[in-house]
C-alpha cells in the first residue's frame, strides 16, 4: 500500500506519485505456466505468482545478461550466467498472464551424504602452499613487544593450480622490510614493514603471490576506494577464475580475494597512542602479517575457506528493549536485557542483506500508563546504501506495538508467517499466525512478547551484536617463534618451531577451539636478531638468606634465595650454597628452569660446570651481567644485555572487525541532530556520505565447520550508551577498548558549535554501565526520548544464496547435476536435490494452480524426466523441457575448459539421436530446437537463449491473439521477429535445411527455423507422444487441459449436493454451453455431454458417484498443404 512509504503524525496532504499508465498484458485466463529459475533476489525456492511483467521485476528483479567481466563479483555477487528463467518470465508476461515463479538457491538434501552439500569449499589444509583461507593482519608498530593487537584486514582464499585444490598451491607473502631488520621477509608471517610508494610521502603495503598460474605477482595497495591501488581493485576478486573448468588456462588465478575490512582496518590503526592519524593511502607506523586461517588437518576448527551448506535466509540481530533493573553497573546489552523481535529477510538470502537494511524510528513510551501501558514505534526497510540525511525508504509500518491484543501488533501489522519444507509430504509448511504484509520481511517475536507475558512498557531500544569469529592468540617464544595457540577459554598450547623450511606441526598440539596451525612455512617470525645474553657468575659461597633476584624482559621477576639444601618446591625457590662454586651454580640454575616458582621457559639457561650460567632471551635489555661472591650482599639481575632490538611481541592477539556504529549525533550533515539514526552506520566516516562497502563483509555469513564457541557476539547497541553534551564529543580509541566496542567517544572535546545539543556513545564500557548515559543520569529510559532521539538502524545478516561461487553457472550439467550419471542420487549433488524440490513445490494440483512448466537451461536428462513426470500426474500442465546434444553456454564448461563457440554449437542430428534413446511418449512435454540469440535492448548486449524461454512468449503471444487452442507455431504465430516470443529474436545457432526440420519433426521436436523472407519462426507444434492421436499437438493439448480445468471448477459447484436429476440439469446447463463457446471459437468441431441414468446409474448413486461422458472432437490445425496444379490442354473447358 502506498500509505506505508508516508510517515503520519501531525495532519497534513501526503502525495505520492503511482505510475499506472503502463500497457499491462491481458487478462489472465486463471492459470499460467511455473518456470523455475535463477534470480536476482526474491522469495527462494517458494512458488509466488505474478500477473504483470513489473510485478515480477519488482519482486524478483530484470533478467541478468551474464558476463565474465564482474565487477567485485565477491561483493556484488556472480553475474556471469544468463538468467534464462528471468527471461522466460519475461518472455511470456509480455503477451500473457499469470506466471508462477520459483527462484532457485542452493539447498541439499537433509540426508545428504559426505561431500553433497551446498555452498563452496577451498582447500582447508595444514600448509600454507596447499591451499586454503589466509588473513592479513595490521598493527600498528608501537605495538611490536608488547601485547600486540592486530586487526584481520583481509582474507585472502587459494587453492591448489591443478585446480583440486589439494597440493602445489600457491604461497602469499607480504613482501618488504622486516620490522627492525634489513633483511627482505621470507616468512609468511614475519611482521613486515608498509613502503613508501613513488614520489609521495604515503606508505603502503605489498603482497606477493606465486602460483603455477599467474606466476609472481607483487601487487602494492591500500584501502582507498578512489586508488587505482585501492585492494579490491588489484588483486582478483573473481572466484570463479580459480576454476580451470570454465576459466581459460591464460586467465586462471591460484587466489581470490575474499572479505576486506577497509574501514574497520583505518580506523583501529588511528587508534594507537603512537600513530599518526592515517589515511587509507598512508600506512606509515604500521606493521602487518599474512597468517594461515586453517586449523589442524582438515581446518574444522579455524576459519578455513568452509562454506558447504545450503542457503540461509539473512536476520536482524534480536532488537532489544531499554534497561529497567536498577543495577546499570552490570548492563550489557548482550546478555541483561529482555529481547522483543527480530526481522527477518522474505526468503531474499544474500540480495536482502547487502541491499536492505532495518531502522526502527519514533519510539515513544506510553504516554499514560493507565489506560494504554504499551509504547509505540514504526519499522522501516531502507536502502541499504542511503544516509541518515536523504534516507530512503522503500517501506514503512507506523505506530506500531507489543500488545498482541492490539491491531497496531507488529506480527499483525507486518506478518510473521514463513515456510518451512515437508520433507516427508514434500511440500510447503506455513508457519505463524499472520499474513506477511510487508514486500521485504517478516517479524518473529519472542514467545513471552506473543504471549503478552512482557513488562508493558517495553518499547525497541537496541540490538545485539552479530555473531564474529573469537580469533585466536600466539605467543612468541624463540627466535624461529614456538606458535602458541590460545583458543576458548584461554587454553594455549606451543607449536615448535624450527628453522625455516624444516618446521612441522607436533601430533596433537593444537587446541581444540581457536587455533590456527604454524608449519615451515607460517611460523610467526619475531624476532631474527641474536639473542640478548646476561651471565650469573659464582666466584664465592654467598651467605644463606641472601637473594639473587633476576627480572627478564617481560618483567617477570623472581628471587631465588640461598640455603643449606635445595628446594623448589617453595617460593622463593632455594639454591645449594654449600660445596662449591660450580655445585652453587648448578643449583641455582635448576631453580630458575623451574616452571612453578622460577622463571620457567622464559629465560634459557646454560651452565658451564664451572661456576658461570648464562642466560639468554629472543630480544634485548638493559645492563644484566652480575658477579657474585661471598661477601656479596642482596643482588638484583635487572636485565640483560646484547642483542639487536629487533622486533618483538610476546603475544600476538588478532581483533575480529565488528559492526562500524554512529559515535555522534553531530556525524553528518544533518540540520537536525535529532534526526540521527543511531546503531549501525554505512558510512565510511563520521563527516562523509560515502557508502562504506566494507560493512558488506561484516554482516556477510561466516564460515562453517567453526568448533563451538568459536563464534562470540560483537558489541551490540542500545539507546542506554547515549550519552548526552552541550557539545558533541570527539572519537578517540584505546589499544585495550578495541575489540570491545568498535566506535567509542570520550567526550568533553568541543565542536564548533558548543550549542548542537549533540549525543554521543558512552565511555569504552558504555555510557549506561559507567553511569553517563542519559537514561542513567536522568533516572529514567525516557531521558533520551525526551530530546527528540528516538531511532536507530541495524543490519540484516548471515545471508547465504547456498551457490558454489567457483562455477559461473551453479546448475551446469557436467559437475553440479552429474548429468552422465543417470544413477546419481539428490545425496551426493546438491544442485539436483534443489531442482527435485523445485519441482515438488509445484505438483500439488489443489495448491497450485499452472498449465505450463519449463526450467529453461537445464536439459539434464533426470531432472527434465521429473518435470515431464509431475506434468502426466497434474494432467493440466505441458512441461516444455530443453534437450540435452544442443547448444552448451560457455559458462558449462568442460574438463578441459572452455570450449570454442563452433565447439558448443551442438547439432540437430545428435539432438535427433538423443532424443531417441530416451524413448519418450507422452502428451503432457514438448521440446523445441535449437537456441536462439535475443537482443537485450535494457542490458545492450545479445544472449543466447534456450528455446523453452522463447517457446513460452509464443504461446502466450498465440493464446492473446487468438486462443490458447489455436496452434502456437508458423507464420501468423510463431514469428520470433515479429515480438511472438515477447523478446526480440535476432538469430539461432543453427539453421535447419528442410530435411533437419524433417528429422527434428519426426521425433517430434519442433523446430525453430530461419527463413530468408519471413525470418525466425516456430515451425512445429508436436507434444512428445509417440503415439499418433490428436493429443500429439500441442494446441489439442493445451486445448484438453484448459477444458479439465474449468469444467472442474463447474463441477465444484455442485459437489455435495444432492445426487439427482435437477442436479444433473443444473451441471449439463453450465457445461453445454461453455462447450458451445469453445465450438464457436474454433475449439471443438463436435461435442456432446451425457449425464442421465445410463451414466449415473442407481448403483452409482448408492455409491455417492455422479458420473458423466462428455464427448469431443478437437479442431485439428492445419500443418501441412496439398495442392495439385492440373496443366490441361486448350480444348478443356472449366
Amino acid at each position: 500500500m502506498s500509505v506505508d512509504r508516508f510517515r503520519f503524525v501531525s495532519p497534513g496532504v501526503f502525495i505520492n506519485e503511482i505510475d499506472k499508465s503502463q500497457i499491462q498484458g491481458p487478462p489472465a485466463l486463471g492459470a499460467g505456466p511455473v518456470v523455475v529459475g535463477v534470480a536476482k533476489k526474491g522469495p527462494a525456492l517458494v512458488p509466488v505468482t505474478v500477473s504483470t511483467y513489473a510485478d515480477f521485476v519488482d519482486l524478483f528483479g530484470a533478467p541478468e545478461p551474464g558476463s565474465a567481466r564482474n565487477n567485485d563479483p565477491w561483493r556484488n555477487g556472480n553475474k556471469s550466467n544468463p538468467m534464462y528463467g528471468a527471461y522466460a518470465a519475461q518472455a511470456y508476461l509480455t503477451n500473457g498472464a499469470p506466471l508462477t515463479y520459483v527462484r532457485l538457491v542452493g539447498d541439499q538434501d537433509p540426508q545428504k551424504n559426505s561431500g553433497g552439500e551446498a555452498g563452496w569449499q577451498v582447500p582447508t589444509v595444514s600448509k600454507s602452499n596447499e591451499g586454503g583461507a589466509y588473513g592479513l593482519f595490521i598493527a600498528g608498530d608501537g605495538s611490536v613487544g608488547t601485547m600486540a593487537e592486530a586487526m584481520l584486514a583481509a582474507v585472502f582464499y587459494t587453492t591448489g593450480s591443478a585446480g583440486t585444490g589439494t597440493t602445489g598451491g600457491p604461497t602469499i607473502t607480504l613482501s618488504g622490510t622486516v620490522e627492525g631488520l634489513s633483511a627482505n621477509g621470507a616468512m609468511a608471517a614475519t611482521l613486515i614493514k608498509p613502503a613508501t610508494v613513488g614520489a609521495s610521502t604515503n606508505q603502503e603495503f605489498r603482497v606477493r603471490i606465486s602460483g603455477s598460474r599467474q606466476g609472481v605477482q607483487e601487487t602494492t595497495f591500500n584501502f582507498n576506494p578512489k586508488s587505482g591501488r585501492y585492494i579490491r581493485k588489484v588483486f582478483n576478486t573473481n572466484p570463479t577464475l580459480l576454476n580451470d573448468k570454465v576459466t581459460a588456462t591464460s586467465n586462471l588465478q591460484d587466489y581470490f580475494l575474499g572479505q576486506s575490512y577497509e574501514n574497520a582496518v583505518v580506523s583501529f590503526v588511528t587508534t594507537f597512542d603512537d600513530q599518526q592519524a592515517l589515511t587509507r593511502t598512508n600506512f606509515s607506523g604500521t606493521v602487518a602479517c599474512i597468517l594461515s586461517l586453517n586449523s589442524g588437518s582438515d581446518g574444522s576448527t579455524g576459519w578455513g575457506g568452509n562454506f558447504r551448506t545450503n542457503y540461509k535466509v539473512p536476520s536482524t540481530p534480536w532488537i532489544v528493549a531499554q534497561d529497567l533493573s536498577d543495577n546499570s553497573a552490570s548492563f550489557d546489552v548482550n546478555s541483561t536485557v529482555e529481547p522483543l523481535f527480530r526481522v527477518h529477510a522474505r526468503e531474499g538470502v544474500e540480495y536482502s542483506q547487502k541491499n536492505y537494511k532495518v531502522s526502527i524510528s519514533d519510539i515513544k513510551a506510553s504516554p499514560n500508563a493507565q489506560f494504554e501501558p504499551y509504547g509505540s514505534f514504526s519499522l522501516l526497510i531502507r536502502g541499504m546504501q542511503d544516509t541518515d540525511e536523504n534516507p530512503v525508504i522503500l517501506e514503512q509500518f507506523n505506530n506500531l506495538n507489543l500488545d498482541p491484543t492490539s491491531n497496531n501488533f507488529i506480527s499483525k501489522r507486518i506478518g510473521d508467517r514463513s515456510f518451512s519444507w515437508d520433507t516427508v509430504n514434500k511440500k510447503w509448511n506455513v508457519d505463524g499466525q499472520y499474513d506477511v504484509r510487508s514486500k521485504y520481511v517478516r517479524v518473529e517475536c519472542t514467545d513471552l512478547v506473543e504471549a503478552g507475558g512482557q513488562e508493558a512498557a517495553l518499547i525497541p531500544f537496541g540490538f545485539k551484536g552479530v555473531p564474529t569469529w573469537r580469533g585466536f592468540t600466539a605467543v612468541s617464544g624463540s627466535t624461529i617463534e614456538d606458535y602458541s595457540l590460545l583458543g576458548t577459554g584461554g587454553v594455549s598450547r606451543s607449536v615448535v618451531g624450527e628453522a625455516a623450511g624444516t618446521g612441522s606441526i607436533p601430533a596433537g598440539a593444537l587446541p581444540a577451539i581457536g587455533s590456527i596451525p604454524a608449519d615451515s612455512t607460517s611460523q610467526v617470525q619475531i624476532s631474527a636478531a641474536a639473542a640478548a645474553a646476561a651471565t650469573v657468575t659464582i666466584a664465592g659461597l654467598p651467605t644463606t638468606s641472601r637473594t639473587i633476584t633476576i627480572t627478564n624482559t617481560a618483567g617477570l621477576s623472581k628471587a631465588y634465595i640461598a640455603a643449606a639444601a635445595q628446594d623448589l618446591t617453595v617460593d622463593p625457590p632455594a639454591f645449594a650454597n654449600v660445596t662449591s662454586n660450580a655445585a652453587v651454580a648448578t643449583s641455582l640454575a635448576a631453580c630458575i628452569n623451574n616452571v612453578a616458582n622460577g622463571h620457567g621457559t622464559t629465560i634459557t639457561v646454560a651452565d658451564d660446570g664451572a661456576g658461570v650460567l648464562s642466560l639468554t632471551q629472543a630480544v634485548a635489555g638493559a645492563d644484566g651481567n652480575v658477579t657474585i661472591t661471598s661477601t656479596s650482599g642482596d643482588v638484583t639481575l635487572a636485565g640483560f644485555t646484547g642483542g639487536a632490538d629487533g622486533p618483538r611481541c610476546s603475544a600476538f592477539s588478532s581483533v575480529m572487525p565488528v559492526l562500524p556504529m554512529r559515535a555522534s549525533s553531530a556525524d553528518g550533515r544533518l540540520m537536525d541532530i535529532t534526526n540521527a539514526f543511531f546503531g549501525m552506520t554505512t558510512n565510511q566516516a563520521a563527516g562523509t556520505l560515502v557508502f562504506d562497502g566494507s560493512v558488506l563483509d561484516v554482516i556477510s555469513r561466516q564460515p562453517e565447520g567453526l568448533a563451538a564457541g568459536s563464534l562470540i557476539l560483537s558489541p551490540g547497541f542500545s539507546m542506554d550508551d547515549l550519552v548526552y553534551s552541550a557539545a558533541a564529543g570527539t572519537a578517540t580509541h584505546s589499544g585495550s577498548d578495541l575489540g570491545l566496542y568498535f566506535d567509542t567517544i570520550a567526550g568533553g572535546t568541543s565542536v564548533s558549535d558548543a550549542s548542537s545539543n549533540a549525543v554521543y556513545r558512552g565511555t569504552p564500557q558504555g555510557g549506561r554501565r559507567a553511569g553517563t548515559a542519559c537514561t542513567a543520569v536522568s533516572g529514567s529510559y525516557t531521558g533520551i526520548l525526551d530530546r527528540g532521539y528516538d531511532r536507530f538502524t541495524l543490519p540484516l545478516y548471515g545471508g547465504f544464496d547456498g551457490f558454489d561461487i567457483l562455477e559461473r553457472n551453479p546448475f551446469n550439467d557436467a559437475r553440479a547435476l552429474g548429468a552422465t550419471n543417470d544413477a546419481k542420487s539428490t545425496k551426493d549433488y546438491p544442485m539436483y536435490y534443489t531442482l527435485l524440490k523445485a519441482i515438488d513445490s509445484v505438483s500439488d494440483v489443489d495448491q497450485i494452480n499452472i498449465n505450463m512448466a519449463a526450467i529453461p537451461g537445464i536439459s539434464d536428462r533426470q531432472t527434465t524426466n521429473k518435470l515431464m513426470s509431475m506434468a502426466e500426474e497434474r494432467k493440466d500442465t505441458l512441461a516444455i523441457i530443453d534437450l540435452e546434444s544442443g547448444f552448451q553456454p560457455v559458462t558449462e564448461g568442460s574438463s578441459t575448459g572452455p570450449v570454442a563457440f563452433n565447439s558448443r554449437r551442438g547439432s540437430s542430428a545428435n539432438t535427433v539421436t538423443s532424443i531417441q534413446n530416451r524413448d519418450l511418449n507422452t502428451s503432457y512435454a514438448c521440446a523445441y530446437y535449437p537456441w536462439v540469440q535475443i537482443n537485450d535492448t535494457v542490458a545492450s548486449t545479445r544472449v543466447w537463449v534456450p528455446p523453452s524461454t522463447v517457446a513460452l512468449g509464443v504461446m502466450a503471444s498465440s493464446a492473446a491473439r487468438a486462443e490458447l487452442w489455436f496452434a502456437p507455431a508458423g507464420f501468423n504465430r510463431g514469428g520470433l521477429n515479429n515480438g511472438n516470443a515477447g523478446l526480440n529474436v535476432i538469430n539461432v545457432v543453427e539453421k535447419l535445411t528442410a530435411k533437419q526440420r524433417d528429422n527434428l519433426y519426426e521425433v517430434n521436436i519442433n523446430p525453430i527455423a530461419s527463413f530468408p523472407s519471413e525470418g525466425i519462426v516456430v515451425f512445429g507444434q508436436k507434444t512428445l507422444q509417440a503415439t499418433p492421436s490428436a493429443l500429439d499437438r500441442i494446441n489439442v493439448r493445451r486445448l484438453m487441459i484448459y477444458l479439465r480445468k474449468q469444467i472442474t471448477i463447474i463441477s465444484n459447484g455442485i459437489l455435495f449436493d444432492p445426487n439427482v436429476q435437477i442436479t444433473w440439469n443444473r451441471f449439463i446447463n453450465r457445461v453445454d454451453p461453455f462447450l458451445g463457446s469453445i465450438q464457436q471459437r474454433f475449439g471443438l468441431s463436435d461435442y456432446r455431454v451425457i449425464l442421465d441414468s445410463n451414466t449415473t446409474t442407481p448403483d452409482l448413486v448408492d455409491r455417492n458417484i455422479m458420473y458423466a461422458k462428455i464427448l469431443l472432437k478437437p479442431t485439428r490445425a492445419i500443418e501441412f498443404i496439398a495442392l495439385d496444379f492440373v496443366i490441361t490442354r486448350s480444348g478443356v473447358e472449366f
